[in-house]
């Protein structure tokens, strides 16, 4: 049972180029391994809505400052000052990582926002939605909108929409991710 079963590779991985004047969107999600950042750019014109999906960073066994370090090289003052940002409510939390490195127990949010000013730019949720609702809302969006598109260059983005199954209750299964 795939994940995103309304995903098409046929539909959604065509070119996803960043338009200028159009601000970046970023997606932070804080896993171990990888922890990985995805950026976006949504618009309306004369036709119509768009989300494309441009470009992913990961890092495997790192942490919030190196994430921080690799968006500051991988994209421009300008691009980062007009961002804005959601992601993964669980970062709001103490965690091993802030303590151990020295970091003052702040939260990886914190850091992220301090490090690009993003005050109100900064849209994270209280609490990570179910796995379930978000599956649903995917694959609405997947099956109905007009132009969602994943840049060919989003490897792990696009094998995690192909390959990731999931439970008759709709959760994720974790195991064995890694392979095809």
């Amino acid at each position: 049972m795939p994940f995103a079963y309304n995903f098409k590779e046929d539909k959604h991985v065509l070119p996803a180029e960043f338009k200028q004047n159009i601000p970046k969107r970023f997606g932070q999600d804080f896993n171990v391994d990888p922890m990985a950042n995805i950026c976006c750019q949504m618009w309306f014109d004369k036709d119509g809505h768009h989300i494309w999906f441009n470009k992913e960073l990961e890092l495997w066994n790192s942490g919030t400052e190196e994430m921080i370090k690799v968006l500051k090289t991988n994209y421009s003052q300008q691009d980062l000052a007009n961002a804005i940002w959601t992601g993964d409510a669980t970062s709001r939390k103490r965690t091993a990582e802030q303590t151990v490195k020295g970091t003052q127990h702040l939260t990886s949010w914190i850091k992220i926002d301090t490090a690009f000013n993003l005050g109100k730019r900064l849209n994270t949720p209280k609490a990570n939605p179910s796995v379930d609702s978000t599956r649903e809302l995917l694959n609405t969006m997947l099956a109905l909108h007009p132009d969602i598109r994943f840049f060919p260059h989003l490897k792990y983005t696009i094998n995690e929409l192909t390959y990731t199954e999931a439970t008759g209750e709709g959760d994720i299964i974790k195991d064995n991710r890694k392979e095809e």
